[in-house]
């Protein structure tokens, strides 16, 4: 009976070693939520997206609907993210947004931050609301 079990746990071990070690385990978990701030900068003409995040990620993803109702997906690299004291930030031009900034419109910007260029899913997500300006009528 031990010589039966000595065989086994040798053909175990044998089999396992034999398969090789699992060498990259995946892990998928759903992206951390981060809060957006939209700041305007008239001297630029840019719109500047800061959030709070430990690390610089390597790319960036920012997705919002025009006036028009067009969808733009703009997508920034490494040095095209800025990082300072714990937070990142990206500049979009204001023609992006629509040639003549429309008042009284609604924006709905996503911000999707990945850690390494490659990846295809994010590791920060966030959307924001952002209103361009409002009119005022006087009677």
């Amino acid at each position: 009976m031990k010589k039966i079990n000595k065989v086994l746990t040798f053909l175990l071990i044998l089999t396992f070693l034999l398969t090789g070690f699992p060498s990259e385990l995946k892990i998928f978990a759903a992206p951390e939520d981060i809060t957006l701030t939209v700041e305007y900068d008239p001297a630029a003409y840019k719109y500047k997206i800061s959030y709070p995040i430990s690390t610089k990620p390597a790319r960036v993803v920012v997705k919002f609907h025009t006036a028009d109702n067009v969808l733009v997906e703009e997508t920034f690299t490494d040095d095209m993210i800025g990082f300072s004291a714990g937070k990142a930030s990206i500049s979009i031009d204001e023609k992006l947004f629509s040639e003549d900034r429309i008042e009284d419109h609604i924006y709905d910007i996503s911000l999707e931050a990945y850690r390494r260029i490659e990846d295809t899913t994010p590791s920060h997500k966030g959307e924001v609301y952002y209103l361009a300006g409002m009119t005022f009528e006087g009677e």
